[in-house]
């Protein structure tokens, strides 16, 4: 009994770990396109690299400031992917503070793995 106890306790605290060093693990390059004809910022493209999860939530919010950024900001999936529920929830969370603005985003590129998951809760809540 005591020993099912320790292994329980065990891979509860290796989940904690892997998501604590796993929260760092979502990056961004981050750029703004101009106008070339007024040199205002027309547009903020962010490509991303690494999942987007429960664990890399907060790092992915950091990426944007829908107050300040352009009109329009693109996300770039290239080299990321979506996998689970809270991720999906985070990026309608970050439409949403977008649409507060009368600014758009829109995502690119997003890979068949993502796209999966995608469909997988919508058919969950959706239906």
């Amino acid at each position: 009994m005591n020993l099912a106890i320790a292994v329980g306790i065990g891979v509860v605290i290796a989940v904690f770990v892997f998501a604590w060093n796993s929260s760092n693990s979502v990056q961004s390059n981050t750029f703004i396109k101009c106008s070339e004809r007024t040199g205002q910022p027309r547009m903020k493209v962010v490509e991303l690299s690494g999942p987007i999860y429960f664990g890399t939530r907060s790092r992915f919010l950091r990426f944007f400031s829908p107050e300040t950024d352009p009109d329009l900001v693109e996300i770039h999936f290239r080299h990321s992917d979506i996998h689970d529920f809270s991720g999906i929830h985070v990026i309608n969370k970050l439409g949403a503070a977008y649409a507060e603005y009368d600014k758009k985003l829109v995502l690119r590129n997003i890979r068949e793995q993502s796209m999966t998951t995608i469909r997988h809760v919508i058919i969950l809540f959706y239906t």
